[in-house]
């Protein structure tokens, strides 16, 4: 198989040896890695009544991660639970008291079937005491 270099500034070029490579970067990933997808929410006011937010989910898949990012200091430990459409809870994300902004905390090693057309639900706890928001990143492997 030939060198396929899709570059930008030439185009397709083509020359000896193998793989794929783009702008002379060579594309190493997998045909898993490169089959997954990302849905990104936001829940708004991790203090206050049980805010959540629903993500629609377009194609069909397996949830393998979920992942959240805070916009500050929760003020206290706080969870997110993760819901499939049909209420079943995923799991909860836990965040640690003391967070900084930007802080990642994961739910991971999921393996929960997704149907396009459905959606997909992470709820707070209430449990942070300072008004922050965080987002949830879901990964979907189709």
């Amino acid at each position: 198989m030939p060198k396929i270099d899709f570059n930008d500034a030439k185009g397709v070029v083509s020359t000896a040896g193998s793989g794929w490579l783009r702008n002379g970067v060579e594309i190493s990933a997998s045909a898993g890695q490169l089959d997954r997808y990302t849905l990104t929410g936001k829940i708004t006011g991790l203090n206050s009544g049980g805010e959540h937010v629903y993500v629609p989910v377009p194609a069909t898949g397996t949830l393998v991660a979920v992942y959240s990012s805070v916009s500050g200091d929760p003020g206290a430990i706080t969870l997110i639970r993760v819901h499939n459409a049909a209420g079943s809870s995923l799991g909860d994300i836990t965040i640690a008291n003391a967070s900084s902004a930007g802080d990642v905390d994961m739910l991971l090693a999921l393996s929960s079937a997704v149907t396009a057309g459905t959606y997909l639900r992470a709820i707070s706890d209430n449990g942070a005491t300072n008004a922050v928001d965080a987002y949830i990143t879901f990964v979907i492997e189709r």
